[in-house]
């Protein structure tokens, strides 16, 4: 692991963090800034999801068109999207076109114009992405879960609600770029093959004379899991399963024993070797599916959850097991196999992260945007030294008993 090494400067007040992954030819080239829902407010709610899709429409050199032409023939993906603690903007390109994909993301990034004509067109667009989102059933189950069991700040649509998708005018997108986009709140990754040298010349040549400026840090609320321990449950028309989620809370990303929490989810519900799936799917044959999961996290606070969609005949069985594997195994802890297992999962799954240029730069974008260091080597030796006691241990401590899970239910019916 010690072939992947970072390297940090801050070339005109912004940081950027260069990622060498030798051999690759492939580069990516990514802005990330901590400006996603959280910062919102009732008023506002999409903002920031809406000011995502405008950097796409034009820069003072730029239309629309030219932004994805030009990102066409740097033979690039291109694309963004907004999350609850950040906003991502990237260009994967072939190696030999890493400085186009530089020029053209600061272009974008510090030169929108954010015209009339185009916020009223991707109105509608937005609209209809909303409308996407509610009338897929796992979608409105997750969004109505976070409205019931997570604060304002985590628990509202990152798209925005009907009514302020329509509110929203070209001051608010001119206010919250402003307030949000900042030198000390926005990063530069760049993960390829390319040579610090030519990373530093590059990006001194680009980031000259951005206009970003120090901002006021919006503060990241502590606790995710904000609502009643009372299950919540609901109905929808024309489905025929029942889903279900169990939430609890965890720790955040930069909890020294991440890796003991994600041993743990792993052995109880991340993949066929599971206890959730030996249990309830291959033994009670209740689902399709059935899985546990860090849901959502910051730097310090996380909600963990345990899934399932099943037949509502089914589904009081399927949550009673659930909750008897959860206990039994913060009582006596996870038999050896499972522990194996799960280890070894969450060994293969870091690296393969870790060999993907675009999957290296989200990990280091989400950590650095949050205040937390991100150290490969150091992660990968976690795993390596992970024990059977140490992860039956954070087990104990932190599985939660039956009545600390929040579940949420969404039944077929009017």
């Amino acid at each position: 692991m010690d072939h992947i090494k970072m390297h940090e400067q801050v070339i005109e007040g912004i940081k950027v963090l260069y990622v060498h992954v030798p051999f690759s030819l492939n580069t990516h080239v990514g802005f990330f800034s901590l400006s996603g829902s959280f910062a919102e407010n009732e008023k506002n709610q999409g903002v920031s999801h809406y000011l995502e899709h405008l950097f796409f429409k034009g820069t003072k050199k730029r239309d629309l068109f030219m932004i994805s032409e030009d990102a066409a023939l740097l033979g690039a993906e291109q694309n963004a999207y907004t999350s609850e603690y950040n906003t991502h903007y990237y260009l994967n390109v072939p190696k030999v076109n890493t400085e186009g994909a530089i020029e053209l993301l600061c272009d974008m990034m510090f030169n929108p114009t954010f015209p009339e004509e185009e916020i009223e067109k991707e109105r509608t667009v937005i609209q209809e992405e909303r409308k996407m989102y509610e009338d897929d059933p796992k979608s409105s189950f997750f969004e109505a879960s976070e409205m019931k069991f997570f604060g304002f700040q985590t628990g509202h649509k990152i798209v925005g609600t009907e009514e302020t998708i329509n509110s929203l005018t070209k001051e608010d997108f001119l206010d919250f770029h402003g307030r949000l986009y900042g030198k000390n709140t926005t990063i530069l990754v760049i993960v390829g093959d390319i040579g610090i040298a030519n990373i530093t010349y590059m990006c001194s040549k680009y980031l000259k004379n951005n206009p970003f400026k120090d901002n006021e840090i919006v503060r990241v609320e502590p606790v995710i899991l904000a609502g009643s321990l009372e299950d919540f449950v609901f109905p929808r028309p024309n489905i025929q399963q029942t889903y279900l989620m169990g939430l609890f809370s965890g720790k955040g990303i930069a909890d020294k024993d991440r890796a003991k929490m994600v041993c743990m989810l792993n052995a109880l519900g991340g993949g066929m070797y599971s206890l959730f799936f030996k249990e309830i799917r291959e033994k009670l044959g209740l689902c399709y599916t059935v899985w546990a999961f860090d849901y959502i996290h910051n730097g310090i606070c996380s909600a963990l959850g345990t899934y399932i969609q099943t037949d509502p005949s089914k589904v009081n069985l399927a949550k009673n097991k659930m909750i008897e594997i959860i206990d039994n195994v913060r009582k006596n802890g996870f038999d050896i196999k499972s522990f194996e297992c799960a280890k070894a999962s969450q060994l293969g799954s870091f690296c393969r992260e870790t060999s993907d240029v675009s999957r290296i730069a989200n990990i280091v974008g989400k950590h650095v945007t949050m205040g937390v260091n991100i150290d490969f080597a150091e992660n990968y030796e976690g795993i390596l030294n992970l024990t059977f006691d140490d992860v039956n241990e954070y087990a104990s401590k932190n599985l939660p008993e039956s009545e600390r899970i929040c579940w949420s239910q969404m039944n077929p019916g009017e």
